[in-house]
């Protein structure tokens, strides 16, 4: 409401008598009522000046509540209109609304135009700008909730077209395998060399397609590894290199440090891209090179020998000797009836 100011009193202190909540708003001079009207003859002759231009999108007018035709012109009339008569805001969103409008901008440097909007029922109502807040994150917070509410914002226009592309962060995958991979038919004498291998004790990997030897410096390895980067266990292959496997350079650098630690043998990080790029080319590295070894990395220790107690022989008892039955005219060969 807009008027004189004992009026208004009035009106506050009925609506507060019925529980309706009403402020009163600190403005220089009672817009939109007919005290406007000593400005408005020189608000009209200096609007005169100006020619409007045509409107390239639809407007929808807080002076008549409905869009305007295309064809209305925002001339000095229509804006000494808009200062003296009643702000129909409501209905102009209700047009809007009804037009199939449900996001709401308020270009400005505050959000009471989007308090307005969102009190009318506007399902989204964002300010451009926001007291107290920094205008650059303000406009960048709002443009990214209109992005993640559906809209297509055109990010080269508030931040200018990118200048070099920026490479994503490594991730590491979980590779786990769904599909059967069909290989080529054994040779005949595998099951010769499988065998000579099982009695060697040679424990082998078979993902991928290298085999690698399980050594007791590899499992080390593939457990420090699994605390370095947060894999499951069971999914390392130490034939798969680091890289491949989304390690990035710090992660590299704490798995040097951890190896450095338990073996005494420092890894330089171009190694861990080169030559020592899987846990296999690492652990065949520190075997010949290690100062000290981890518990867990030591060859378990030979199980000891089991003695036999004595047992006396038993002899089994001899079988029982053959006997005749009879009963009543029968033997064990005939019987009489």
């Amino acid at each position: 409401m807009s008027g004189d100011a004992a009026a208004l009193d009035t009106v506050l202190a009925a609506l507060h008598q019925a529980g309706i909540e009403a402020i009163r708003l600190d403005v220089s001079h009672a817009f939109h009522s007919p005290l406007m009207a000593p400005m408005l003859p020189r608000f009209h002759a200096a609007a005169m000046d100006e020619t409007p231009a045509a409107a390239t999108i639809a407007v929808y007018s807080t002076v008549t509540g409905a869009r305007l035709a295309p064809d209305t012109p925002l001339d000095a009339d229509y804006w000494v209109r808009q200062i003296s008569a009643p702000v129909r805001f409501a209905d102009a969103v209700a047009a809007l609304q009804a037009d199939g409008f449900d996001r709401f901008l308020e270009i400005g440097p505050g959000d009471v135009v989007a308090g307005f909007a969102r009190e009318a029922g506007a399902r989204v109502a964002l300010a451009s700008l926001r007291r107290g807040t920094d205008a650059a994150t303000q406009m960048a917070t709002t443009a990214a909730a209109l992005w993640n509410d559906g809209v297509a914002v055109d990010w080269s226009a508030r931040s200018g077209k990118p200048t070099r592309a920026v490479g994503a962060l490594h991730y590491p995958f979980q590779r786990k395998p769904y599909w059967l991979e069909v290989g080529p038919l054994r040779p005949p004498a595998w099951s010769d060399q499988r065998q000579q291998q099982q009695q060697a004790g040679v424990a082998t990997q078979t993902e991928g397609h290298r085999m690698e030897t399980r050594t007791p410096i590899v499992d080390h390895l593939v457990t420090t590894l699994a605390m370095v980067a947060g894999f499951d266990r069971a999914e390392i292959n130490p034939s798969q290199h680091l890289t491949d496997m989304g390690l990035d350079s710090l992660m590299l650098l704490k798995l040097g440090q951890a190896v450095e630690r338990d073996y005494g043998v420092e890894l330089k990080m171009s190694q861990l891209f080169n030559e020592l790029g899987t846990l296999g080319d690492i652990a065949r590295y520190l075997a010949g090179r290690a100062t000290r070894q981890p518990d867990s990395a030591l060859p378990a220790a030979a199980p000891d020998p089991i003695v036999a107690s004595p047992v006396a022989a038993v002899s089994a008892p001899p079988p029982p000797s053959p006997r005749t039955v009879r009963s009543r005219g029968c033997s064990s060969n005939s019987c009489r009836r």
